[in-house]
């Protein structure tokens, strides 16, 4: 007859009320830290560490971790391993890679290369993804996240996001709110959901799409897909508002509304009217942008309102549709 071993659940060792430190040992260690600004340190193994309420430092140190803040403005570092890190309900501050030593005078900080999992939770946070493929959730409040390397994806969820993907093929999406996403450098998917969104390619061939709102857009350098989606959306190939040089493709659907595409290079650019749409016809004078704008250039018409203005271009022959 075969004989299986008895699952273990550790129980959690808990804290007191006061600011206590905790240095875990070589195992998965369970602790919860109870009320005061606590300082927890899992040291090796797979950590669940919490902190329930105050101000607290959590360090997940080495091994897969899972790190909770609770309530309070906390510091929650994940250390080397891939970690999941649960924010909680004030401000908080996530580092995914960063560990401290314990007993060291200040922040001293040993970056590690790891894939995490980061739930920031309510609140305005602040969330560093350093090292490795992250994954990141923003949820309530009006949130700053930073990909850090690798190919991350950051989803900011509800509030007025900063958003930056930096080194590595992001995907970045601003959910509800008016955000404000960078994709960085390397080929980034950036989508800004609903709300007024500032959108910036960056580096790269990059795929930007505004969401309901009036957004702005800008491809940065590459060859960018850029589309303003709904809304009525102000459109640019780069970041300088004169072109880049290289073909921008910019893309709109149905019900997109009055979009205007500000810096279009003539024999470059490209329009792509997805979905069947036709031009009902077209108009050469001054017109406003969605911003406000003056703008020289044609007007193009479809069907049930929509239109595209292209500043700077004169003759519908110079424009060229894919």
């Amino acid at each position: 007859m075969p004989f299986t071993l008895p699952t273990i659940s550790f129980p959690f060792i808990t804290g007191s009320i006061f600011n206590d430190t905790w240095i875990g040992g070589s195992g998965g260690d369970r602790y919860r830290g109870l009320a005061g600004n606590d300082r927890i340190f899992g040291f090796e193994g797979n950590d669940t560490l919490e902190g329930d309420e105050g101000r607290d430092t959590i360090d997940g140190g080495w091994g897969h971790d899972r790190l909770v803040g609770g309530t309070g403005d906390n510091l929650l570092l994940g250390g080397y391993g891939d970690d999941t890190i649960i924010g909680g309900s004030d401000n908080d501050l996530i580092y995914g890679d960063s560990s401290q030593l314990p007993g060291s005078p200040g922040f001293i900080n040993l970056i590690w290369s790891s894939n995490d999992r980061i739930f920031a939770g309510a609140g305005d946070d602040t969330v560093f993804g350093e090292y490795g493929d992250d994954d990141i959730y923003l949820g309530a409040g009006d949130d700053e996240a930073h990909g850090g390397s690798g190919d991350d994806f950051i989803f900011g969820d509800n509030g007025d996001d900063l958003i930056f993907g930096d080194a590595g093929a992001d995907e970045i999406q601003g959910g509800h709110g008016n955000d404000s996403l960078y994709g960085g450098a390397d080929q980034d998917l950036v989508l800004g959901g609903a709300g007024h969104d500032q959108i910036f390619g960056g580096q790269g061939n990059d795929n930007l799409s505004g969401g309901a709102g009036d957004d702005t857009l800008f491809g940065g350098q590459g060859q960018d897909v850029i589309g303003g989606s709904f809304g009525n959306d102000d459109l640019y190939g780069s970041d300088s508002g004169a072109g880049d040089g290289v073909a921008d493709r910019f893309v709109f659907e149905t019900g997109h509304g009055v979009d205007a595409v500000m810096d279009y290079e003539v024999g470059l650019d490209m329009l792509d009217l997805v979905d069947g749409q036709n031009v009902a016809g077209y108009s050469v004078g001054t017109f406003l942008s969605p911003s406000g704008a003056v703008l020289s250039g044609i007007e193009l018409h479809f069907a049930g309102g929509d239109a595209i203005i292209v500043q700077g271009v004169f003759d519908y022959d110079d424009l060229t549709f894919v």
